[in-house]
């Protein structure tokens, strides 16, 4: 279902998922006439020689084209000037929910699984709010989502049932798990990703039942989403009336242990939308100098009312010791 956001006539599609783009990839060469996409792994654009590659397979359509004797790795401020330049020219596209100093230049526009990136309007801090026909056209993408790929995904993630029989006693006595396709865990763990930014994208419309519908959902994908679950809390309070909690319990904090930072965090799980964890995922952006994505995290502008978002409360953080 990825491809169903992209334009027909073409797109520059970004991403530093290298499992997605090759997922995406497989699924568009069952078909013709894919040469009007340009797929491009930004972890390696540093790299002349990935320039150089990507001029030799895509012709015209890729700008850049170094010199064959150039070794030295391309800076971000050029890297930027890249991006903007294919911005004003191309449609571009990002193939998962991310953050970094393109997103600095250009916002993410959410078409179902992937996200057109647009400029900033002129003088704007934060991104514009989505109209409602997009917030329709996602709304409309997820519920059809859940039926054709979601349902079939977990029925596939889920153990078989050997709670009886000569099997489960083996699989017991041998201390045996179930074992389930890793190309299926990788799915449901790209599909909870998106998940939860739709559900963090629907709770700052305070559509909460919407939000946590998805937040559960993508924790029925990835049980070890720990965004998810933070949100999905968050959720559960804001619908009660209630004031997000500014901390959570130890026994979540302990499981951050197997992400190395907080930009590892984010980008296996998608983004936060409690007040402590956006106040600190702001901080994050700040300390690299990417001030509207921490403007974002810091934004009040849903209120501070029950059912609104809970990074609306984020300024509480900020202005209290």
């Amino acid at each position: 279902m990825v491809k169903e956001g992209l334009p027909p006539l073409g797109a520059v599609v970004l991403s530093d998922d290298p499992r997605r783009t090759l997922l995406l990839k497989a699924a568009m060469g069952q078909q013709a006439g894919n040469s009007k996409y340009v797929f491009v792994d930004t972890g390696a654009l540093k790299w002349p020689q990935y320039h150089r590659f990507l001029k030799s397979i895509n012709k015209a359509l890729w700008p850049s084209d170094p010199a064959k004797e150039r070794e030295k790795i391309f800076s971000d401020n050029e890297l930027l000037d890249l991006i903007a330049q294919m911005a004003a020219t191309n449609t571009v596209y990002y193939l998962h929910p991310s953050f970094g100093y393109y997103f600095e230049l250009l916002y993410q526009e959410p078409h179902g699984l992937v996200y057109k990136l647009n400029p900033y309007p002129t003088n704007a801090l934060i991104c514009p709010p989505l109209p409602k026909e997009l917030l329709q056209e996602n709304e409309d993408f997820w519920s059809r989502a859940e039926q054709e790929e979601i349902k079939p995904l977990l029925a596939a993630i889920r153990p078989p049932n050997t709670d009886s029989g000569f099997i489960s006693s083996f699989m017991m006595r041998a201390h045996l798990d179930p074992i389930v396709n890793r190309d299926v865990l990788v799915l449901a763990e790209l599909y909870s990703r998106s998940l939860d930014y739709w559900g963090v994208e629907m709770q700052k419309q305070s559509r909460l039942p919407e939000a946590a519908n998805h937040f559960a959902t993508a924790l029925e994908l990835n049980p070890e989403n720990i965004v998810a679950q933070i949100n999905l809390e968050c959720n559960k309070m804001l619908q009660s009336g209630r004031k997000p909690a500014a901390s959570v319990s130890k026994s979540i904090e302990d499981q951050f242990g197997k992400y190395r930072n907080w930009e590892e965090v984010m980008r296996e799980n998608g983004p936060f939308d409690e007040p402590k964890f956006c106040f600190e995922q702001g901080r994050l952006h700040a300390r690299f100098q990417l001030y509207r994505q921490a403007a974002t995290q810091f934004s009040t502008s849903q209120g501070t009312g029950p059912g609104s978002s809970s990074s609306a409360f984020v300024a509480d953080a900020v202005i209290r010791p």
